[in-house]
């Protein structure tokens, strides 16, 4: 399997956590250092800090923001460099459900051919229509997360292209990559890869309803 995982090497917790969960379903991946935002040199972090984030409203980059684009960036060129036709992407705080390959297995079974981009876990803003069978769908919802997903080859450039900017935090490449369709973006349901609420600014742990009903729903259905 084609997996790249992104961990800070100082998180040791949350790394041996996702090697935990790779070796309970038997998968083999590359652990890749994340690049540590803190850490970048003064120069390279206050010239990407001073670029404004439009829609934060004169907000600037987090160091781990910075961090988090340069460490996709990172494990895509290692795709490239490998020469992998596609490539898994996991962050290394991600939540896999315990029948992970056997839904990779039917991803490639059931996508169209042209995909190029499919979540394998969001954030969903707007309600989905509860799915009731496996299905890998067109991103047509409002969603956010790079958490967890898979890249093919056709789109490698395409994605650097636009990360390289250093514009916008990760999540927000990518949703202008499918917003803007740049990229062809699909979305299985089931979830396989599910965020590390407790872990994340951006669930409201008190809110729990906005998981989609499919990671209720759908676990026996592999």
């Amino acid at each position: 399997m084609n997996l790249i995982v992104i961990s800070l090497a100082r998180a040791s917790e949350r790394r041996e956590k996702i090697k935990s969960q790779l070796s309970e379903r038997n998968i083999e991946g590359i652990i890749m250092d994340a690049v540590d935002g803190n850490e970048l040199p003064e120069s390279e972090k206050n010239r990407i800090i001073q670029n404004p984030i439009g829609w934060r409203n004169g907000e600037h980059f987090k160091p781990g923001e910075i961090g988090c684009l340069k460490s996709h960036i990172n494990a895509i060129k290692m795709a490239k460099t490998m020469g992998w036709e596609h490539v898994i992407i996991l962050e290394d705080d991600v939540i896999l459900s315990e029948d992970f390959e056997k839904g990779i297995k039917l991803i490639f079974k059931l996508a169209e051919p042209n995909w190029e981009h499919i979540l394998l876990g969001a954030h969903i803003y707007l309600n989905a229509p509860p799915v009731w069978q496996p299905s890998v769908n067109p991103l047509n919802y409002k969603v956010s997360g790079a958490y967890a997903y898979i890249l093919r080859n056709t789109a490698y450039d395409k994605v650097l292209g636009e990360l390289s900017l250093m514009q916008y935090p990760t999540d927000d490449v990518f949703e202008k990559l499918y917003n803007h369709q740049i990229i062809k973006s699909y979305i299985f349901f089931p979830f396989i890869a599910y965020p590390n609420i407790e872990n994340s600014y951006i669930w409201n742990k008190s809110d729990p309803g906005k998981i989609h009903p499919s990671i209720k729903y759908f676990k026996d259905k592999l």
